[in-house]
């Protein structure tokens, strides 16, 4: 019996380390640094390379969660100090591959993992919180202009890069301010988010102040989190609009960006805005119902969380994390009965170990629950905004 607890055990925990880090250690080499460890934390830090090097290729899975288990795992031990690091490790032991539905979702070398860093700010830099809607509906009197519409218009963005640089190298074109303005569309739509705000920022200042270059600029700064410089370029230009349809996306622009920093005071009175100069009352009312739906969402009390994970898997339950709930309680059940066992039957060694393993899942199930309850309000938060981007087609031209 105590054989076959001891299988289980194991088989337990490689299941729920399962990782293979062969197609993400390119790009994950940068969040730890193995030199900055103390004894313990380099001793525990060998331990995962020695898992990683022969026991992930041995099972043949693939992490579902980017930066894998055990690249998470070297990132904590760095940041933290082991006892703060091994909590946080069950946490992640515990939620990998469930409830994906909570988790951004990247794909890394072409194959799709869940984004979750212990990093946030690092996280964020993996995101694009929207897709690069870049649809131009106005044509111009110049050819050039035209054909690079075409171009963003068949999502060629590069291709159309070339055409803006070849127009500018050969001076083909009179049209300097929609020829920035197709640029930084392009450089947004590839992600080269700064030098989008460099093109911006070096050029002349008479092109600085077209409107249409503010207004494409402000959702660089948007899509880089920098919803209050985003916010600060709209102000600078609302005044100088007198097209109803450019003063109709500016105010949801702001107002949606003022959302992002939950500053609802500010966004309603953008979304009044807005509904003063839309003659279309559905869109009106879509809006309002939308932007309604995300001032009350019901949200989860990360303290609450926390308290109910005193049982150990209700708290994930609580915070909409089911099968990371089911894997807490199985996990901690588990390693319960396992060190009861072994005290049972005087193997104190056993006990020793399958106990402390327990109160690491027993924490980590505690602390995780209410990281999960923030994470549900986030993406519940982050759904609804998107269908208003949407929408509103406020990343089209």
């Amino acid at each position: 019996m105590k054989t076959n607890i001891i299988i289980l055990f194991i088989n337990l925990i490689l299941a729920v380390v399962h990782t293979r880090v062969q197609a993400q250690d390119v790009v994950t080499n940068d969040i730890y640094n193995a030199d900055e460890f103390t004894k313990g934390e380099k001793a525990a830090n060998d331990y995962v390379s020695l898992y990683q090097k022969y026991l992930s290729d041995i099972k043949g899975a693939k992490c579902a969660m980017y930066p894998t288990c055990s690249n998470y795992g070297k990132s904590v031990i760095e940041e933290h100090n082991l006892l703060s690091a091994i909590p946080m490790i069950a946490d992640r032991m515990i939620r990998c591959s469930h409830d994906r539905h909570n988790y951004e979702r990247i794909y890394v070398n072409g194959l799709p993992a869940l984004v979750d860093c212990p990093n946030y700010e690092y996280e964020q830099t993996l995101i694009k919180h929207t897709s690069p809607l870049t649809t131009i509906y106005r044509s111009s009197k110049d050819s050039t202009i035209n054909f690079i519409a075409y171009l963003i218009n068949n999502k060629e963005y590069a291709s159309a890069l070339t055409e803006i640089r070849r127009a500018e190298y050969h001076k083909s074109t009179h049209f300097h301010t929609e020829l920035l303005k197709q640029k930084l569309v392009c450089m947004r739509a590839l992600g080269a988010y700064d030098k989008a705000i460099y093109e911006y920022e070096t050029a002349a200042d008479s092109l600085k102040q077209e409107n249409a270059l503010i207004n494409e600029i402000s959702k660089t700064y948007y899509l880089i989190n920098n919803y209050e410089k985003s916010i600060e370029i709209l102000n600078s230009t609302q005044k100088a609009l007198s097209d109803s349809m450019d003063l109709y996306q500016t105010e949801i622009m702001k107002a949606t960006a003022f959302a992002r920093i939950n500053n609802f005071n500010e966004m309603n009175k953008s979304v009044c805005n807005a509904t003063q100069t839309m003659r279309s009352n559905y869109r009106n009312t879509e809006n309002l119902k939308l932007f309604n739906e995300l001032q009350n969402i019901k949200t989860k009390n990360p303290k609450t969380a926390k308290w109910l994970s005193l049982f150990p898997g209700a708290g994930y339950l609580y915070a909409g994390h089911k099968g990371s709930a089911a894997t807490s309680f199985l996990i901690n059940g588990l390693l319960a009965y396992a060190t009861y066992t072994s005290i049972k039957t005087e193997n104190y060694g056993l006990a020793a170990l399958t106990g402390f393993f327990n109160i690491s899942f027993y924490i980590g199930n505690i602390v995780g629950a209410g990281k999960s309850a923030r994470r549900t309000n986030e993406m519940n938060k982050l759904k609804t905004i998107r269908k208003i981007e949407h929408y509103n087609n406020l990343f089209n031209q």
